[in-house]
């Protein structure tokens, strides 16, 4: 019941924040609330309160309130703590706190705090620790919440570690964790207004990470709402940034505009609380807005102050990133060789099993070598691209289904587990055409040993013999028409299926670069009807378009590369080579015949108010590096490279009816039929595009 278990989390009824005139706790060692408050609200101006308090009482007549003064103190920790100085202060605390009686919350901090520390002195300072390791820490953070009663506590720490898992690419467990702890919190009774705030914001901020959605645009409406009625400042500086980052998925000039000015409010914000930390973590995503907005002075600016902040406080991974970030603006200004310099350092901090972090950082350093003309280097960069998303993808199996949860729900992440993937069922037929193989082989021998069998029992032998060997042949036959209609070609082109069905080709033959026509099409605002229609009525749905998808691919000698919850993209000109004109020519009569097919099949489907089905289709033309990827044991078909990357950009544009192509697509198939949208520019691409909407002109089936 994964469904309702989410719905339920998401759409329960919280308390409500207080009220508008509501004031500021009074800060008190014995008001829990006062101290969480001022967690959220400033948290320099809490520790030197703290230490204030500290200073003023004497451990041995009250040691009980010492020990929450303590405990206040290192609540909010700062990268320029000093260790040596907290263990001090934490080691008399917590023979103090065997002699008192303690509130759990205060216990939890001095406890949790001693992990952190141990963690450092096993590892040193700015140690970038192994996820093993890190998973170990969060472990005995829960358990702990879980044995001093703290609900709050243990949904916040088991929030931050499912973000900490979608950071690391484990998708479907970071967001299998984050489910489970707002299921939990929603179960609780004794959590205030400020941890229900703050568990909605982890929340938020992780499925941001994945994929920005409706729900988490509701969450932050909420959110945004709580921060103008009690206006905790530090709190509402991680909403303003978490906001901006929405925004940003739809980067068209207002939403860039509207996150910059939210940014430099946030910006404001922490400079005003002297908050160096998140100064540093705003100025990071300065340098994506600004790429974007293709400011690229400006963000060099920022990348410069963010990464004298971290390496000040030795925050390896967060200098990392933004080294990376920074290593983009540099290409922008077409100096490769600071760049490639940049990249080299973060590689080196970040974990190996950051593969997605790997992975980006070998897409720049093959921009770099190709700035430098140096093609070699840069096909080995990009060969270590696909080879990091291979083992991310690898890793993290469900990605996919993990990114969409909010929409449709985790028991689909159940189904998918129980099932074999893509690769193990191309696995499993390899295997068994290997197995008729042999047995038509031994067949064969046996009846060529037969016939020099003594003439009497030739006779016998030979007649059932012959029988016997007929029927197995047609069984061989019948399996591998099986293998090979039914199973092989529902996971690999037909021509690809074809050979490695005759023992032609295997199922990793080395990728190489080719001239191809890459076509990306969804199904428009799908999101929109999910939750009216249901997993299974979704299902059924989809399953009728991939059919049609299937279907006019074939009839148009198109080849069907990913095929996924109303999204998909078709090759032209792989995996058999044609001229540019005849992909284009392909490409643009499937578009027509599948918008034809579409207008059939929609006329069965539900009616969900506020939605009308429609395609969008982007077409880019050029050059890409095309195979099968992966290794023994999974492998995939496909084409990676700009292009690729270029048409799904191309896609995103589209509108619901849309067919819209690059530059080069229009020019070969004749402006006539075009009409210019002029210069456009897209997510992800510096440079603007010229894209233009075909026509809606008559197009021959089958053309070639």
């Amino acid at each position: 019941m994964w469904n309702w278990i989410l719905m339920l989390a998401l759409c329960a009824v919280w308390q409500e924040a207080p009220a508008a005139d509501a004031k500021s706790p009074q800060l008190s060692l014995t008001d829990s609330y006062s101290l969480k408050w001022a967690a959220l609200d400033n948290p320099a101006a809490l520790r030197a309160w703290a230490r204030e308090q500290m200073s003023t009482l004497d451990p041995a007549t009250q040691g009980s309130l010492w020990v929450q003064a303590v405990a206040a103190y290192l609540r909010v920790r700062d990268m320029g703590d000093n260790d040596a100085e907290q263990r001090q202060l934490l080691s008399q605390a917590l023979e103090l706190s065997a002699l008192y009686l303690i509130p759990h919350d205060a216990l939890y901090t001095l406890k949790t705090t001693q992990m952190d520390l141990q963690m450092i002195e096993d590892h040193g300072v700015g140690a970038v620790l192994a996820p093993t390791l890190r998973d170990r820490l969060f472990q005995d953070k829960v358990n702990l919440a879980d044995q001093l009663k703290l609900p709050g506590r243990k949904a916040q720490i088991s929030l931050e570690w499912g973000q900490f898992m979608l950071e690391s690419g484990r998708d479907g467990e970071g967001i299998k964790k984050m489910h489970e702890a707002m299921r939990e919190l929603n179960k609780a009774s004794d959590v205030t207004d400020l941890e229900i705030m703050q568990a909605k914001q982890f929340y938020a901020g992780g499925i941001l990470n994945i994929q920005s959605n409706e729900k988490s645009k509701l969450i932050y409406s909420e959110l945004g709402r709580f921060c103008e009625v009690r206006k905790p400042r530090n709190f509402c500086l991680i909403i303003d940034h978490d906001y901006a980052y929405l925004l940003l998925a739809d980067d068209s000039p207002a939403n860039l505009q509207a996150a910059l000015d939210v940014l430099t409010r946030a910006l404001a914000g922490a400079e005003e609380l002297q908050d160096e930390n998140f100064v540093a973590i705003i100025s990071t995503s300065m340098i994506r807005l600004l790429d974007k907005m293709g400011r690229n002075d400006e963000a060099l600016q920022h990348g410069m102050r963010a990464m004298s902040i971290f390496k000040k406080y030795n925050d390896g991974v967060w200098l990392a990133d933004t080294q990376r970030k920074l290593s983009k603006i540099y290409l922008n200004l077409n100096q490769p060789d600071k760049a490639l310099e940049l990249l080299h350092v973060a590689r080196k901090s970040f974990p190996k099993d950051y593969f997605w972090d790997h992975a980006q950082i070998s897409l720049q350093q093959a921009r770099a070598y190709k700035m430098l003309n140096q093609p070699k280097k840069a096909f080995d960069a990009m060969s270590d691209y696909a080879q990091a998303l291979r083992e991310n993808a690898s890793r993290n199996q469900n990605t996919d289904i993990a990114q969409n949860l909010t929409q449709i729900n985790l028991e689909m992440e159940e189904e998918q587990s129980r099932s074999l993937t893509q690769a193990e069922q191309l696995q499993k037929i390899q295997a068994q055409l290997d197995a008729a193989n042999r047995i038509e082989q031994e067949e064969t021998l046996l009846l060529i040993n037969g016939i020099w069998v003594a003439s009497g029992f030739l006779i016998l032998t030979g007649i059932f013999g012959l029988v016997w060997i007929r029927q197995q042949n047609r069984r061989i036959i019948s399996l591998n028409r099986h293998l090979r209609e039914d199973v092989l070609q529902r996971f690999l082109p037909p021509v690809i299926a074809e050979r490695v069905a005759h023992g032609q080709a295997v199922l990793d033959e080395t990728p190489h670069e080719q001239d191809v026509t890459a076509l990306f099409g969804r199904l428009v605002n799908l999101e929109h009807a999910i939750e009216e229609l249901g997993p299974r009525v979704t299902a059924r749905l989809l399953e009728s378009l991939m059919q049609a998808v299937t279907d006019v691919s074939l009839e148009h000698k198109g080849c069907l590369d990913k095929l996924h919850r109303g999204s998909f993209l078709i090759l032209f000109g792989a995996p058999i080579e044609c001229s540019p004109e005849e992909q284009i020519q392909q490409a643009i009569a499937f578009a027509h015949s599948l918008q034809q097919r579409f207008e059939e099949i929609r006329e069965s489907w539900p009616t969900v108010e506020g939605w009308r089905p429609g395609l969008a289709i982007g077409i880019h033309f050029g050059n890409a590096l095309v195979g099968v990827f992966g290794g023994k044991r999974r492998a995939d078909y496909t084409a990676v490279g700009q292009t690729v990357n270029l048409a799904a950009r191309i896609e995103g544009e589209a509108k619901s009816g849309d067919i819209l192509v690059s530059e080069n697509v229009a020019e070969m198939l004749g402006v006539e039929h075009c009409r210019a949208l002029g210069d456009v520019r897209l997510k992800g691409i510096s440079k603007a595009q010229k894209l233009f909407s075909v026509e809606p002109i008559k197009v021959v089936r089958n053309a070639s």
